[in-house]
């Protein structure tokens, strides 16, 4: 609170003390004395943090028992960080970056490296991915050597930034696979910035010196945000998370679709998060899929047919960097199946067809340009989906809805083929190489893929990619203290830009998860992301 010229060297009480009569003072005091203690309940019972003036006012005393009085109203003499503090979203500014939507995937802007003499600051966008633990940037070597795009920005340390350093002797270069191929990378030291955290990622900064992914666009590199926050190569090289060398331990991510998402550090925590159940990655105990109705029979992953010796039916990581949802062939069969039975056009027109339901329903989707409306609302004529999850040792317990608009894509014509059959594999519809939409017509896709991960401990699992970040705020906590699991949290409501209270958006906005009164696909502007793990590590 203090502050020159304002408060503790307030001039008329301060510097001339002797042109004031002994009352005078007394009140001045007094009205200290009250201002302190009327918001000293405030500042300890809020997670916001240190209100401060960065403006001087005419009478600090008086403002501070006014924004007291006023709980979260504050006067209009208080200075814009202040008023930020009180109504906004904390120090949002600083601790909130921009996620910028690419389609399949969302990216956030990284400062790399401290700028030597009249060099720029070198900026990266990355997907912004909860589920790996690493910042890899692409190196310039990897341009010059024609391994990355010459589009792409590139990171050069040397003689461009003062903080970059190469570990002694022999520079470690480590392999990483991905879905879509591998990298090559070599560990280094520097500074990355998100938003207004930095952090000194001491040899765990990788760089890009050779990447074979079969990427389309633009790729400059990953922000790990997993759980572990710390990849092992070797016996020995560990290489720490962003997270880590920051010291952050809460956050989150929503996404947009017309405008951006946001990713938030040092969050405040959540009342009744569920505690993973993952080693390696934010895991939760998957208790099943109902249709149409939330209380409806289970589709899939029962936990009353758990096999023995597993802790849950299956297991579920949600996860930012993946723009689908997948999950093993036979439970993706299974779920369209009941999704086909539980939707009135899927029902008549599987009348006397020999195709599966499932292959109806895929094909009831292709054409959806001939009975969704010409703005592309219609798709609340499905059947929601409820996904049911929990956290370690069932607590906590949380159900999520996912409408028709939340596990749809539209796609190109000419793509909507590529990308069912690359996503469902064998799932895919084994005659939809011969269904030809209407030219200039939309084409849907479920959101959905195929993988088979199962694991000794929690059975089947699958990945619950960018469907859940659209429609839900999704909390994280590596640290809840008192030697606790991390955390996971799901949160229905506002996706707030940053710098944007969500208590002052509306509840009809455009942002709003789940309250847009017109629902519509998003669109599928890219092939689907689709990270490689190694199935033969534990959740």
């Amino acid at each position: 609170l203090a502050q020159e010229d304002t408060w503790w060297t307030h001039p008329p009480l301060y510097r001339n003390q002797s042109s004031l009569s002994l009352p005078a003072m007394v009140g001045h005091f007094m009205s200290a004395v009250l201002a302190i203690l009327a918001v000293a309940p405030l500042r300890w019972a809020s997670a916001q943090p240190s209100w401060c003036l960065d403006e001087p006012t005419e009478n600090p005393a008086l403002l501070l028992v006014q924004v007291a009085a006023q709980g979260r109203t504050v006067a209009k003499t208080a200075s814009p960080s202040l008023r930020r503090a009180v109504n906004g979203n904390n120090v949002d500014d600083l601790k909130c970056s921009p996620l910028q939507n690419h389609g399949s995937y969302f990216s956030v802007e990284l400062q790399v490296g401290t700028p030597s003499g009249s060099e720029p600051q070198q900026k990266f966008d990355v997907v912004a991915d909860s589920g790996s633990d690493a910042v890899i940037i692409a190196s310039c070597i990897c341009s010059q050597e024609g391994e990355c795009s010459i589009h792409d920005r590139c990171f050069q340390g040397t003689n461009k930034s003062s903080t970059f350093l190469l570990p002694s002797g022999q520079v470690p270069i480590i392999s990483m696979e991905f879905g879509s191929g591998t990298i090559e990378a070599a560990v280094t030291t520097d500074v990355v910035k998100v938003g207004g955290t930095a952090a000194t990622m001491e040899e765990s900064l990788l760089l890009m010196v050779d990447r074979r992914l079969d990427i389309q666009g633009t790729f400059e590199g990953i922000l790990g945000l997993g759980q572990l926050q710390s990849e092992f190569q070797g016996d020995s090289q560990k290489i720490a998370g962003f997270l880590r060398e920051a010291s952050i331990d809460t956050f989150s991510l929503c996404f947009n679709g017309d405008t951006a998402g946001a990713l938030r550090l040092d969050t405040k925590r959540q009342k009744k998060p569920m505690p993973s159940v993952g080693t390696m990655h934010w895991g939760l105990d998957f208790r099943g899929v109902s249709v149409g109705d939330e209380e409806s029979e289970l589709v899939i992953c029962d936990p009353a047919k758990t096999p023995y010796g597993q802790e849950t039916a299956c297991g579920a990581i949600p996860d930012s960097g993946t723009t689908v949802m997948l999950g093993p062939e036979q439970h993706i069969l299974s779920m369209f199946t009941s999704l086909c039975e539980q939707w009135p056009r899927c029902v008549q027109t599987a009348k006397n067809r020999p195709e599966p339901k499932a292959e109806v329903f895929q094909e009831l989707l292709h054409y959806c340009g001939e009975w969704m409306e010409p703005d592309g609302t219609g798709l609340d004529e499905l059947p929601s989906l409820f996904f049911h999850f929990a956290g370690a040792n069932g607590e906590n317990p949380q159900t999520i809805e996912f409408g028709g608009w939340a596990y749809i894509f539209e796609s190109d014509g000419g793509e909507a083929e590529m990308h069912r059959t690359s996503l469902l594999k064998g799932a895919a519809a084994s005659k939809s190489h011969t269904w030809k939409a209407k030219s200039g017509s939309a084409v849907c896709i479920p959101a959905f893929g195929t993988s088979e991960y199962t694991t000794s401990q929690n059975g089947a699992v699958w990945v619950i990619g960018t469907p859940l970040f659209y429609e839900y705020t999704v909390h994280f906590d590596l640290n809840p203290g008192n030697n606790k699991n991390p955390t996971i949290a799901f949160e229905k409501g506002v996706c707030s830009e940053c710098g944007q209270s969500a208590s002052l958006m509306s509840e009809g906005s455009v942002a709003a998860h789940g309250t847009h009164p017109k629902r519509i696909a998003k669109r599928l502007r890219n092939p689907p992301r689709i990270p490689k793990r190694d199935t033969s590590r534990p959740l």
